[in-house]
């Protein structure tokens, strides 16, 4: 695994694991000792869906609700979706 600062008061580059894939300890405290300092951190080229997306989040902590979802329809997601394309693909 390799961090690369992208600036030097926030967000680091992290290269060479794949998230879709069970971290073991080390690795996971390695990341999380990142984001405690970067504040923001970058994996680019991840192939993961989204089991394994809320297994890796949930290693950092309880997951919070999706409020937009459960506001409005009632739904409890984890994966919230951000857009502006309407259900007829406008």
């Amino acid at each position: 695994m390799n961090i690369e600062p992208l600036h030097a008061e926030f967000g680091a580059r992290i290269s060479g694991i794949d998230l879709s894939r069970e971290l073991d300890l080390s690795i996971f405290e390695q990341i999380d000792l990142a984001l405690n300092r970067y504040s923001f951190l970058l994996f680019e080229n991840q192939r993961m869906n989204d089991q394994a997306h809320l297994d890796l989040t949930g290693r950092f902590g309880e997951l919070e609700e999706e409020h937009v979802a459960y506001y409005s329809r009632g739904e409890i997601t984890y994966i919230g979706t951000v857009g502006n394309i309407d259900e007829n693909g406008n």
